[in-house]
């Protein structure tokens, strides 16, 4: 029965080498394909957890690639410093209201509260800080002083998964800051086309079309990576 096998397979070597190559090559396809599916899964992924720490899982990419999505950034630093390896930029936000103050006792005020006024007061816009103070008079105060003091203090961590795959998370001490506009790089490694080539030792069953037999092999082999 063996024998009978081999012999058909001796008169079609031309047709197991085809099989064999379209075999490869809808291997590599799949495996393209699996792979850029996968890094648009993961570009998606962008979220808060229950313990308000944001969280993002990224791929690494090419100074050109945050160029596209990011030129502010880009201008700004990477062009003028190739050397940077890794950044992280974002925008926090926090509001504190007091809610309206009493300050005199209800039966102090009952008679001037019909003749008073509120004056409103607002700093010039910035990125950094914004207020509205309320005062609410008789006649508009001469003069006001306000102080305003936060104290935050951030741990980001970067926890990287290999094949170009990171988790980045972003925690503040007091949990109340709203983390928006994220921007992640890290530099994606250049890998040197030697370092593609993997030496090894090997288990191998197929066919042999030089000497027409099917057998299995032991040894060392040289392998190349193309997912790199």
């Amino acid at each position: 029965m063996i024998n009978n096998v081999l012999n058909w397979l001796r008169g079609y070597n031309t047709h197991i080498l085809v099989a064999l190559l379209l075999i490869a090559i809808a291997m590599l396809v799949y495996m393209s394909y699996k792979a850029n599916r996968t890094k648009v899964i993961i570009d998606e992924i962008e979220f808060i957890d229950s313990t308000k720490v944001y969280n993002q899982i990224y791929y690494e990419k090419t100074i050109r690639d945050l160029k596209k999505e990011n030129r502010i950034l880009y201008d700004s630093l990477l062009s003028k410093d190739k050397r940077i390896d890794y950044l992280i930029q974002f925008t926090a936000k926090k509001e504190y209201n007091t809610g309206k103050v009493e300050v005199k006792p209800n039966e102090e005020k009952a008679d001037s509260v019909l003749n008073s006024k509120t004056y409103e007061y607002t700093n010039a816009k910035n990125d950094t800080m914004s207020y509205t103070l309320k005062i609410n008079s008789l006649t508009e105060p001469n003069w006001y002083s306000l102080s305003i003091k936060t104290s935050d203090k951030y741990t980001i961590v970067n926890k990287d998964y290999n094949d170009g795959i990171n988790h980045v998370t972003i925690n503040n001490n007091t949990g109340g800051n709203t983390i928006s506009d994220v921007t992640v790089f890290k530099k994606k490694e250049k890998t040197k086309f030697k370092d593609r080539f993997v030496i090894g030792p090997s288990v191998t069953a197929g066919y042999d079309p030089i000497n027409k037999n099917i057998g299995v092999m032991v040894g060392v082999s040289v392998t190349f990576d193309m997912g790199k």
